[in-house]
């Protein structure tokens, strides 16, 4: 009898589990960014996986972060990155200009993330966050600022960032490229259920060199495309699909960009709550 009981308890335990309270720092998108935060005393993992295809001529590439991330204190978290990359294409011999397929898998540096909640999207008429991040590496150092504002309308939940950063490129002794790059991104979602959103992205980047690889130069880029976030008790997912609408400004190929950009992308975060 008292097995009986027991089992009887399991699928009311998986259905609370499944309704479990959301935890602030859930994404419901991949290149647009939230305002809330973990709170003190919370942590969570975080796996990204970013695959670009599509050049002007052979590119294959996955970007890898793994992330820990956890509150400091009240509208404070922080995170360390560990990124990694790995890249095949098709690059011209210097000497004979015929081209060849060469691949690399590389630690690309640690990257340190904070940012500061101001105002919940909830609560407040619109949602706020500042955040900074830097990135070092032996190849790569970057720094990069976001100025987050989002809201949630019910099942509707709105964002909007403007991003702005400044990379430094070293590609051997004496060979140094720099770049400013200045980006919008929007997404709206809407919850189905208590477990899946969806909803769609757009990315806007401006990139503008200093000094330039060779073929490269300033250009701006047009992404757009949907994304579907899951959440399962302490774990959630969140993935887009963004494709290259138009270059409207340095286009390469047509009327898009396919020397510095790729003609799409995939993007998918995984979360654990610790």
């Amino acid at each position: 009898m008292h097995h009986y009981k027991l089992l009887s308890c399991v699928p009311t335990l998986l259905l609370l589990s499944l309704v479990a309270p959301v935890f602030a720092n859930e994404r419901a998108f991949t290149y647009t960014y939230q305002s809330p935060v973990a709170g003190p005393g919370e942590a969570e993992l975080e796996t990204w996986v970013t695959y670009r295809a599509g050049r002007e001529h052979y590119y294959q590439r996955y970007d890898t972060r793994v992330e820990f991330e956890g509150g400091v204190v009240s509208r404070l978290q922080s995170a360390l990155y560990l990124n990694f990359s790995a890249l095949a294409q098709d690059t011209p011999d210097e000497l004979t200009g015929e081209r060849y397929r060469s691949s690399a898998t590389v630690f690309q540096g640690i990257s340190n993330e904070w940012k500061l909640s101001l105002l919940d999207p909830i609560a407040d008429p619109v949602g706020l966050a500042l955040y900074a991040e830097g990135t070092f590496g032996p190849e790569l150092t970057e720094l990069e600022s976001k100025v987050i504002l989002d809201k949630d309308f019910g099942a509707i939940t709105t964002a909007v960032n403007a991003v702005g950063e400044y990379e430094w490129e070293h590609r051997g002794p004496g060979v140094r490229y720099t770049y400013a790059l200045f980006e919008a991104d929007l997404g709206v979602s809407m919850k189905l259920n208590q477990t899946l959103s969806l909803g769609a992205e757009l990315s806007v980047p401006f990139r503008f060199y200093q000094t330039a690889p060779p073929g490269a130069s300033s250009n701006a880029v047009v992404y757009l495309g949907p994304t579907l976030a899951a959440r399962l008790g302490k774990f959630w997912v969140s993935t887009s699909a963004v494709v290259q609408l138009a270059a409207p400004y340095g286009a390469t190929s047509g009327s898009l960009n396919l020397e510095d950009h790729e003609r799409f992308q995939v993007r998918s975060i995984w979360g654990f709550h610790l």
